[in-house]
């Protein structure tokens, strides 16, 4: 990374007015002080060099200022310009440290040279060079794309001869690759080469993967992202209450070799099933598409709530996790047409009705205790419910709120599973749909 660095002490363009530089020049000589004190300077650098031809070079200026500008990189042949206000870094309030990032265009192979300059004098504050030059290296990810749930295995490509790999690392956010280029091209030159480096289980998020030489220098940086893919779980029944016993499946990648369930833990609400990983072959990094087998587990039946169950490999590794919501028995259950509201207690649905014809409003959940319904278009909202646990105020009461944006005929149900009380609502075709603040609709609280 090219590094340019400059100590500077301002003064206000005010200054160059005599009437009001006596007024302004003690508060900007304390300012400047204070800025002094805390290392005045400002840094110019570019984070990659050299930049990969065709790729576009990040430039940075570093600092400490109170109002700090810089503006986009123009590029004249291959100087770089960019301009800052070099007359307010110092002014009060007081400054502070600051980074600007900008990004040029794409670029052709050569040197380049960056260069800061004055927005009012256009005078050169700052110089920098880089280089834009084809190594003759590339990096492939395999398999695309890049995941936890596979191995992932970097393939390293050289026009100019095999690179000898002196070390991988992976730490944190970052995956480091030190190549040993040598230092003569044998003659006639090699053919180009692939290298295959395995990195294997990746955790998801996003690293910065960096080629370096034998001395440090970073020859090439890509940016990597690893999707959160977790493996499949599935639930039977799908939809279960607490009288169901639920069995929990996982498909995992690979090849069964031996029973690999070792426990099951319950903990609170949570469900951990720790699996001998030496029971599962690996299917190999090269195939297109892993290969799954499944893998059951009948936790019984479970309270209430909502569990969230984990399938566990070597060292507490989370190999597949995903949640259940579990109804109380004789709870609602969730379709097309029914909401479930207030953790499933309540199951709204409407009817809909023209001079013709009539069918089933389409609802969509949008809130633990709100959702909405649509007639004939999916995208056309026509009718909003919201359900209410006003047990704790003197109502002693659900409450039902709706609104609705259609004057056909209407009627709206609102059951309490849990006694099986319904609230309904009609609305008259050829009537708009009036507001319903329905403060005492199921006095059915605990």
């Amino acid at each position: 990374m090219s590094t340019t660095m400059m100590n500077f002490k301002p003064l206000p363009t005010c200054c160059r007015l005599r009437t009001l530089c006596i007024a302004l020049i003690l508060p900007w000589i304390a300012s400047a002080t204070a800025a002094s004190a805390q290392t005045s300077f400002l840094q110019l650098s570019v984070e990659q060099d050299p930049v990969l031809p065709g790729a576009s070079a990040e430039i940075i200026l570093r600092g400490i200022g109170s109002c700090p500008f810089l503006s986009e990189p123009m590029l004249t042949g291959t100087t770089l310009t960019l301009t800052f206000d070099d007359n307010c870094p110092l002014l009060p309030p007081d400054p502070s440290p600051f980074e600007i990032r900008r990004f040029t265009a794409p670029l052709a192979a050569g040197e380049y040279t960056v260069e800061l300059r004055s927005t009012v004098t256009g005078d050169l504050l700052l110089s920098t060079g880089f280089g834009v030059r084809d190594l003759g290296l590339g990096v492939e990810l395999s398999p695309q794309p890049v995941s936890n749930l596979r191995p992932t295995t970097l393939l390293l490509t050289s026009g100019e001869g095999c690179p000898g790999i002196e070390a991988v690392e992976i730490t944190g956010d970052a995956i480091d690759l030190t190549l040993n280029l040598g230092t003569s091209n044998p003659v006639p030159p090699p053919p180009p080469c692939t290298r295959e480096i395995r990195l294997g289980h990746l955790t998801a998020g996003t690293y910065e993967l960096s080629l370096r030489d034998l001395d440090g220098e970073r020859l090439l940086r890509r940016e990597v992202l690893v999707a959160d893919q977790p493996p499949p779980i599935a639930f039977l029944p799908e939809a279960p209450d607490d009288d169901d016993s639920v069995v929990a499946t996982a498909g995992l990648p690979g090849y069964e070799l031996c029973a690999p369930v070792v426990s099951v833990e319950f903990t609170g609400t949570d469900y951990d099933i720790q699996l001998d990983e030496a029971c599962i072959g690996d299917p190999g990094d090269a195939l297109p598409e892993p290969i799954y087998f499944t893998v059951p587990v009948d936790l019984g039946p479970l309270s209430a709530g909502t569990h969230r169950v984990r399938f566990l490999g070597t060292g507490g590794r989370v190999l597949a996790s995903k949640t259940v919501r579990v109804r109380p028995a004789g709870a609602c259950v969730p379709s097309s047409t029914t909401l479930c509201l207030q953790g499933g207690r309540f199951a709204v649905r409407a009817m809909w009705g023209t001079a013709t014809e009539q069918g089933p409003a389409r609802g969509v959940q949008d809130t633990p205790d709100s959702g909405s319904f649509t007639f004939f278009d999916a995208d056309n909202v026509e009718l909003v419910v919201k359900v209410l646990d006003a047990c704790n105020t003197s109502f002693a009461s659900y409450w039902v709120f709706a609104t609705g944006l259609t004057n056909l005929r209407v009627n709206l149900e609102v059951e309490d599973t849990l006694n099986g009380v319904t609230w309904s609502y009609f609305n008259e075709r050829g009537l708009d749909f009036q507001p319903v603040l329905a403060t005492r609709a199921l006095p059915t609280c605990p």
